[in-house]
């Protein structure tokens, strides 16, 4: 594509598709996750920092004109795109990049949560090999998906996003500061001199160290989508046969969480990295960050930072290789749930009790 009349043409149809898959997505969150998804959403519309502070009564008809919009959208599919004098499927990530590549912009189709369909166009900053695989680092974006995170990998390539990875470390500091016990978030700030108290209290004056801590979780998200390469190759198809075989279900949940964990604890995963190099601030980081079922699954990464912390490193690997021993075993578990291939009130009895035993808890999280 040679000019930003057809970057913008093909945004705008991206941002199409993105409305569509977002209209059928949208039933998929609690209320108050979707209206803080929104918020969000928002203010990454809106050219916003995350740490913006946004008056309701500036949102709300926002909100309202996006939720009419995926109201006349749900029964819409998606639509093809117009690249390069082709109309191409807008699941044909590569026929797509093919015309995009050249002008240093970047083309992301894929599923998220629930099998739906997500979309990305971004701006290439950074392209550099990792040794057989790829990694694009995207900036602006044009188009993006309602959940955004800040990595995902692909054969051979691995995809990060700068602002997703911003925002959601914006994510982390806030819920800390805001708990009883602000953990190893506060941790992580202290590690870089600061305070999380006053960071959270005025961002804007501590800008260029929320910049310089978004850099460091780019460079961890990397090493999470290794990690994610890394399983697959030791399982082949078998995450990816689970995950569409339960897309929507409890089972996919437990699934995605149990895999980022073996992609953080795993060998060749994050935290192996981030150990060998002793990188303390994002060791820190993902002790404190992470949605509530995959703490519960990998209970282990405060003990590890704890560890890390007081310089027992040796400690710390070793605690990271016996949740590496007992995820791969739940993950063994997991598949096995439906060899004989299990009616789905069984196969849903089968989920809710090794949740149970990997989470800890009484009866499922939600």
């Amino acid at each position: 594509m040679s000019s930003h009349r057809d970057i913008d043409a093909l945004a705008a149809q991206v941002a199409r598709n993105c409305l569509i898959a977002d209209a059928r997505r949208w039933g998929y969150f609690s209320l108050c996750g979707l209206l803080l998804r929104l918020r969000d959403l928002y203010k990454r519309e809106a050219g916003l920092e995350p740490w913006a502070r946004v008056e309701t009564a500036a949102v709300l008809p926002w909100v309202g004109e996006r939720e009419a919009a995926w109201a006349g959208l749900e029964e819409s599919g998606l639509e093809p795109l117009r690249v390069g004098g082709r109309d191409l499927d807008p699941l044909d990530e590569d026929g797509v990049n093919e015309c995009l590549l050249p002008s240093g912009w970047l083309y992301i189709a894929g599923h998220g949560p629930g099998g739906h369909p997500l979309f990305v166009l971004g701006e290439i900053v950074e392209r550099r090999d990792l040794g057989g695989v790829e990694l694009f680092v995207l900036g602006r974006e044009l188009a993006h998906d309602l959940v955004p995170v800040p990595a995902m990998c692909r054969p051979g390539r691995v995809v990060t996003r700068r602002a997703a990875a911003l925002g959601h470390l914006w994510a982390t500091l806030e819920e800390a500061a805001a708990a009883r016990d602000p953990g190893a978030a506060a941790d992580a700030l202290a590690e870089t001199g600061a305070s999380l108290a006053a960071v959270v209290a005025d961002p804007a004056a501590h800008a260029g160290l929320l910049e310089a801590l978004a850099d460091q979780q780019v460079e961890a998200a990397v090493l999470h989508e290794l990690g994610e390469l890394a399983e697959d190759r030791r399982c082949g198809g078998r995450w990816e046969a689970l995950v569409l075989r339960m897309a929507g279900t409890r089972a996919e949940l437990l699934a995605r969480a149990i895999k980022d964990a073996l992609a953080d604890a795993g060998d060749g995963g994050q935290l192996e990295a981030l150990i060998a190099r002793r990188d303390r601030v994002p060791l820190a980081l993902r002790a404190a960050s992470g949605l509530w079922l995959v703490r519960k699954v990998l209970p282990e990464a405060r003990a590890i930072w704890d560890a890390a912390r007081a310089g027992r490193w040796g400690e710390a690997e070793a605690l990271r290789r016996a949740a590496a021993a007992r995820l791969e075993r739940h993950r063994e578990r997991l598949f096995g749930l439906f060899d004989d291939d299990p009616p789905h009130a069984e196969a849903a009895r089968r989920v809710e009790a090794l949740e149970r035993e990997v989470t800890g808890s009484k009866r499922g999280g939600g």
